[in-house]
């Protein structure tokens, strides 16, 4: 793999005329320490294979009749700008990244439906600015979002960048990549989950996606990687299970994320607060996505 360089020189001289050979071995010795940073390639990564970056721009093509299967080996992922993501070794020691990073690109293929002409769409510091985790639709308008911050809107017919949903100033904080449509008000439910305090809040968004009905904070006692909120009719349910991120080791170059034996189901009413959460132990594990969830009289 092809490597690319960042070099800090030192030049040393001194007032005498001339300088020894020992010394010009020390001088070249002196600018190679000073080779601070090197970014490698990780191979074996995600990002390398099936997660390798798509960076072609090209023009709308209009495809009039379709035949097959989408390859296995067909490019997705977080695709990082810059091709590959790197790993930066440097007399400080080595970095790592995780295979989700990377700023993402939008692409879109339509489906127009001829009978009533409506489209069918498929997509293929601590916080990040990144947004390429998923794409979704509230009151009319069209966001691309990864949880680490907030959505963006976009033109879903030209993919141009809008610019940052706050909720009208309401919303300030990382932002779900899995908000979820409350059944029957069509409210946006939301979560927004941060390394710093609070750790996790909870939010509904007016259907018309104006205002900030509701915002309430779980007061956990440290950041639980929770993926995706799930909702009922008159309930939100969300997950707090045994990965969570280590600030402090963080801080001093050790692991991002710790593991611990527990893990538990949330479930709190549509505009309750902390004290309204109930807690139910389940077997330790580590899930990202909630397929579903639904009412059963008063069971959930």
């Amino acid at each position: 793999m092809q490597s690319s360089y960042l070099k800090l020189q030192v030049n040393c001289s001194l007032q005498k005329p001339s300088i020894s050979h020992n010394f010009d071995h020390f001088k070249s010795r002196l600018s190679s320490a000073f080779k601070m940073f090197e970014f490698v390639d990780q191979p074996l990564l995600q990002s390398q294979r099936n997660f390798a970056p798509v960076d072609e721009l090209r023009e709308a093509v209009l495809v009039t009749n379709i035949e097959g299967e989408i390859p296995e080996d067909f490019p997705e992922g977080p695709n990082p700008l810059f091709g590959g993501l790197k790993s930066t070794k440097s007399m400080f020691g080595k970095s790592n990244h995780i295979g989700v990073e990377g700023e993402g690109m939008l692409h879109a293929l339509y489906f127009k439906k001829e009978t009533d002409g409506s489209w069918n769409l498929r997509f293929g510091k601590i916080n990040k600015y990144i947004s390429n985790t998923n794409i979704f639709e509230h009151a009319g308008k069209f966001y691309s979002v990864a949880e680490n911050h907030m959505p963006q809107e976009i033109d879903i017919f030209t993919l141009e960048t809008l610019g940052n949903w706050d909720v009208n100033g309401a919303w300030n904080r990382p932002f779900t990549s899995h908000p979820k449509k409350a059944p029957g008000t069509g409210e946006l439910v939301i979560m927004g989950v941060d390394a710093t305090k609070p750790f996790v809040e909870i939010g509904v968004i007016s259907a018309d996606g104006h205002k900030l009905a509701h915002k309430v904070d779980l007061k956990l006692s440290r950041c639980s990687l929770c993926h995706e909120i799930g909702v009922t009719q008159r309930y939100n349910v969300f997950l707090d299970y045994p990965l969570s991120i280590d600030l402090t080791r963080l801080a001093f170059g050790g692991p991002l994320i710790k593991y611990e034996l527990y893990a538990k189901i949330g479930i709190m009413p549509r505009y309750g607060d902390a004290d309204s959460v109930k807690w139910f132990d389940v077997e330790p594990n580590c899930t990202f996505h909630i397929i579903n969830c639904f009412e059963d009289g008063d069971e959930v």
